[in-house]
């Protein structure tokens, strides 16, 4: 790869060049101070971004622009002006701009130009590729250790170069670290000789250690009876507190009666509130018996009702019998009537005809009686069956009302004391001396 051609813009004497370059070699001719030098600038301010500043822009000019084109297509530009400063690389098309990279060139830039300082050391680079003027060729300028470095990169000499002075940085650090304990010593073994009593001094220590124990065992006795008189004297404060709370405290034995007589008011209290709850609970069950006293008011009646629908089954029972006679008499009568008329009419068919006829008549008689009484049979059942309701549902209330008088034990009219047998005769009142459910007589 190499430079095909270099466009100079507004760079030092160059208001405008273009140059082709041919592989091989090229030389530029011509007249002292006519900027032969100052493309070889422009070369290494593309290169390696020297000179820095903005000195080279021509006079007159506000920006300048140099352009290296390589064999491969690969165009790489460097401008500069009063705010812009940047690299520009076209390649296959695309423009890829580079800003804010300070003084170095950045890495892609070098990378699609391949013209970049060979670095012989860490602290040593060196730009084999353009020599500026006067300068001898490959290194010939620089001094003898420059040269061994280059020439040792070439063959990897540098990196035995490196390793030595690594080992010798090693070895003076190490025998400065040498010479650095060799003087700690020196300095402690002379303070040792400060330290020649240490066993007379070990002596009086443990003497001394023996005392201090002693001492010690002395403080904590120290401490614990100063303990002890601090908590005896808090005992006495408290027992002398309590001597002032003992006499300040004599009524509380009848501060205790009364709150006694409290609790017992409270309790008589409480006592008297479930009993008007009860007697309020009583006075709506009472409401209640007398509703179903109001309701079952007419079972005398209904009973005379009842009476009176058997007596009419009687009579419809002998009405079905005097039917039946009926209707053989009325068999009877038509064969009679078959007879009479067949005998040309005999006053005693006659006679039986008009008795047939009175027979007749008494027969419709009892049917519709016999229909009334069906219709009264029907109605004392129903008498019957809301009879049963509402003595199931007064024994049901009475039972409720038994309970509520047994837990109690009390009437809640007057308060006074009620038992069984009480209890029994109330229920016995309430129904009519009826017996309820097993629980009328004998509880």
């Amino acid at each position: 790869m190499y430079v095909k051609r270099v466009i100079i813009e507004n760079f030092q004497s160059h208001r405008y060049t273009d140059l082709e370059l041919s592989p091989g070699l090229n030389v530029i001719v011509g007249e002292s101070d006519r900027g032969k030098s100052a493309i070889l600038r422009a070369l290494r301010w593309v290169f390696y971004n020297e000179p820095r500043g903005a000195d080279f822009v021509r006079a007159g000019a506000t920006e300048c622009r140099v352009t290296v084109v390589l064999d491969d297509g690969t165009a790489v530009t460097r401008e500069r002006s009063g705010n812009r400063n940047r690299y520009l690389v076209r390649r296959d098309g695309r423009v890829s701009v580079y800003e804010g990279f300070g003084s170095e060139v950045p890495p892609a830039v070098a990378a699609a130009h391949g013209v970049a300082k060979v670095r012989l050391d860490d602290d040593l680079e060196v730009a084999l590729h353009l020599a500026g003027q006067l300068e001898a060729p490959f290194l010939l300028e620089q001094s003898g250790s420059v040269r061994a470095r280059a020439i040792g990169r070439l063959y990897g000499v540098h990196v035995v170069d490196a390793a030595l002075r690594g080992v010798l940085r090693d070895v003076q650090r190490l025998q400065q670290e040498e010479r650095e304990v060799d003087e700690e010593i020196r300095r402690l073994e002379a303070r040792l000789e400060e330290f020649a009593d240490l066993p007379l001094l070990g002596e009086r220590l443990a003497r001394i250690a023996s005392v201090l124990q002693r001492a010690e065992e002395l403080t904590a006795r120290r401490a614990a009876l100063t303990a002890l008189a601090a908590r005896l004297g808090a005992v006495r404060e408290e027992a002398a507190r309590n001597r002032d709370l003992l006499g300040r405290l004599e009524p509380v034995a009848a501060a205790e009666e009364a709150v006694e007589r409290a609790r017992q008011v409270y309790r008589d209290l409480v006592l008297l509130r479930q009993r008007r709850e009860a007697l309020e609970q009583n006075r709506r069950n009472a409401r209640v018996l007398r509703g179903i006293l109001e309701r079952t008011a007419r079972v005398h009646q209904a009973n005379q009702a009842l009476e009176g629908a058997t007596r009419a089954r009687e009579r419809r029972a002998a009405l079905e019998r005097a039917s039946a006679r009926l209707r053989r008499l009325e068999q009877a009568r038509r064969e009679a009537t078959l007879v009479a008329e067949r005998t040309g009419g005999v006053p005693a068919a006659e006679s039986a005809v008009g008795a047939l006829a009175d027979a007749v008549a008494r027969r419709t008689l009892l049917v519709e009686k016999g229909r009334k009484l069906a219709d009264l049979g029907e109605r004392r059942a129903r008498g019957r069956a809301y009879l049963a309701e509402r003595v199931r549902e007064q024994e049901s209330l009475a039972r409720e009302y038994a309970a509520l008088l047994s837990q109690l034990k009390r009437c809640p009219v007057c308060f006074g004391e009620v038992d069984r047998a009480t209890v029994r005769r109330i229920l016995t009142e309430l129904v009519g001396g009826s017996e309820i459910g097993g629980q009328g007589r004998g509880g």
